[in-house]
């Protein structure tokens, strides 16, 4: 499912939730660049109703939603419930703030199976945010870079057209966006051949 950029509401996303709940083989939900989190939890519980039942859903990308700690609940719901299909969640350009951040971790305790959380741009303190990605790397390494790098790769190809240049875009912000995924990228690579060598 993808509903990018159309200033959808918490009740509108609702709906749409509620409407796909029957639908099998729904693998990814792109619906960054709304307001799917203003004011009202109610979109985000019939997103965590529509992931709970389509085990196929393996990346959530909601982007830039105006999600905050205050109607995150589902969100960590959705965190600390661990199904087992669900592999990436994209929380970036949001607003949790510490409160919601530190919440982050606390769901990230049950989880066993997400493998790439991002939730940079939150305005998530620097200890917050290196303890996510110290236990976000402890699954990882559960996994194995390979498997970790597999994960990374397919959400970023899916969110961003590869082969691509930071050139291709016009905004600062964007190529160094797109110079810091490659980056990441690069160093997964080298990590999962490291570990390869070793096996």
């Amino acid at each position: 499912m993808t509903r990018r950029g159309n200033n959808i509401s918490p009740y509108g996303f609702e709906l749409i939730c509620n409407a796909l709940v029957e639908c099998q083989g729904i693998k990814t939900i792109l619906a960054e660049w709304n307001t799917v989190g203003l004011n009202t939890a109610i979109g985000l519980q019939a997103l965590l109703k529509l992931v709970r039942n389509t085990p196929t859903v393996e990346q959530v990308d909601l982007k830039n939603n105006r999600i905050d700690h205050r109607t995150a609940e589902p969100i960590l719901e959705l965190i600390r419930s661990n199904f087992s299909w669900l592999k990436v969640l994209d929380l970036r350009w949001n607003e949790l703030g510490e409160i919601g951040g530190r919440a982050v971790l606390t769901a990230l305790q049950s989880n066993t199976h997400l493998r790439v959380l991002e939730v940079s741009n939150n305005r998530i303190g620097d200890t917050t945010m290196l303890a996510i990605e110290e236990y976000l790397a402890l699954g990882a390494r559960r996994v194995g870079p390979e498997g970790a790098l597999l994960a990374r790769q397919q959400v970023m190809q899916q969110t961003i057209p590869f082969p691509i240049s930071q050139n291709d875009f016009p905004d600062m912000a964007t190529q160094s966006r797109v110079a810091e995924i490659r980056m990441k990228i690069e160093s997964e690579q080298r990590e999962a051949a490291a570990y390869r060598e070793k096996m």
